[in-house]
């Protein structure tokens, strides 16, 4: 059994539930990627995250966010990957469930921010496979903060919807 997709998302809902039931009211957890803040940090300020620069070789934050209370996690396919060294192609560890093969867009991270870290988890892969565009759009659609950084013209490119904006 493989949790990967979800486990950490339900870990880190598992540690706050049981950090709120204990009367704690300030705390950020973070399992694998999957966290959870509620709030205030030691200065007295909402707690920050940062989403990893997909680009950068060594960890380096790209963007700085402020999950107000809520549950962030990200997909990414800018790790796990392969390179073909004949033809220099490079193929994600993402599979497209509608045709069993890697994804083929430049679409490098999906990061989502909900209520609970497993709802958050469950959604960030399946909207990496779909691509920015169409990740954005069911974002808008649904009603959750998405964002998203792909490749376009050999750069990175962050984009988010409305609700992400707060």
């Amino acid at each position: 059994i493989d949790l990967a997709t979800v486990g950490e998302g339900l870990g880190a809902d598992a540690v706050a539930y049981e950090l709120i039931k204990q009367g704690y009211k300030n705390f950020m957890v973070n399992v694998a990627g999957a966290s959870r803040s509620i709030g205030t940090n030691a200065q007295g300020k909402k707690w920050r995250l940062g989403i990893e620069d997909p680009t950068s070789k060594s960890p380096k934050v790209f963007e700085s966010i402020c999950a107000l209370d809520k549950a962030v996690t990200t997909a990414g396919s800018y790790r796990n990957y392969f390179k073909d060294d004949k033809t220099g192609e490079i193929y994600s560890h993402a599979i497209d469930p509608r045709t069993g093969y890697p994804v083929s867009h430049k679409t490098l991270s999906v990061t989502v921010i909900s209520n609970s870290a497993f709802e958050s988890d469950a959604l960030d892969t399946g909207l990496l496979v779909l691509g920015a565009q169409k990740a954005l759009d069911w974002g808008e659609k649904n009603n959750y903060a998405v964002a998203t950084i792909e490749y376009v013209d050999g750069k990175p490119l962050f984009r988010y919807t409305t609700k992400f904006d707060p």
